[in-house]
């Protein structure tokens, strides 16, 4: 499936993600969002939270509002952490 199909995402995700390398569902499954949410800010790219939840949702078949609280303090937490190294 064509990233952009994916739930979550669209066009302009695509290209972005298309740009640090992620080009189709196969090479996004089995990422750590956290990290290719790292490597888009790495590239330029100015996402916010809700692309990590995007990413996050979208690895895992779910709407970015769906998911639970936990998860999402789970994966703040481990972006805090990589961010201040």
């Amino acid at each position: 499936m064509k990233i952009a199909k994916l739930r979550n995402l669209g066009p302009a995700s695509a290209i972005m993600l298309s740009d640090v390398g992620i080009k189709s569902e196969k090479d996004l499954r089995g990422q750590d969002p956290v990290d290719v949410y790292m490597l888009l800010r790495l590239f330029g790219y100015e996402v916010n939270i809700n692309m990590l939840w995007a990413l996050y949702g979208a690895m895992n078949d779910l709407d970015w509002r769906e998911i639970d609280q936990a998860v999402k303090d789970e994966l703040k937490a481990r972006l805090d952490e990589k961010e201040a190294v």
